[in-house]
């Protein structure tokens, strides 16, 4: 999918803020897009403040605590016979559908920031220091 195909998806003329041949936010929507070489998109970040919802079987992800949402979504996984990865970071993820479920601040808490990157990304998703996912994503907090 290319950026204009992403905006159209999302209802929206243009995102919020590009960083061409990156990535692309779209505030309204509560969504960041990243891109990769070959500016097709290959991960999407939900904003855990004004992000839609989005369910995991039933399982809301997007602007939970972590520590409640982490033991839900280990049992899930465990559920249909795979295991959950911890990021460097100490997140949880599911590398086999490119899961990473990022911590991120809003105001004195945190809250559930569900990343979701395309097969080409999803091995080693949660590893800041050499995996796919760009150094922007890292640095949101």
């Amino acid at each position: 999918m290319s950026p204009v195909e992403v905006s159209a998806a999302l209802g929206v003329d243009r995102p919020t803020v590009s960083t061409p041949g990156r990535h692309d936010d779209f505030f309204d929507v509560g969504v960041r897009t990243y891109y990769g070489d070959s500016r097709q998109l290959m991960c999407v970040a939900v904003d855990a403040l004004r992000g839609p919802q989005v369910l995991l079987d039933g399982l809301p992800l997007v602007g939970r605590a972590p520590s409640e949402l982490a033991d839900q979504f280990e049992d899930y996984v465990n559920s249909q016979g795979a295991r959950v990865c911890i990021s460097l970071e100490g997140d949880p993820g599911w590398d086999d559908i490119g899961l990473q479920l990022r911590a991120q601040r809003a105001g004195d808490f945190l809250l559930t920031r569900p990343v979701f990157a395309a097969r080409e990304w999803s091995h080693r998703i949660g590893d800041s220091s050499e995996g796919p996912l760009p150094q922007e994503e890292w640095a949101v907090r």
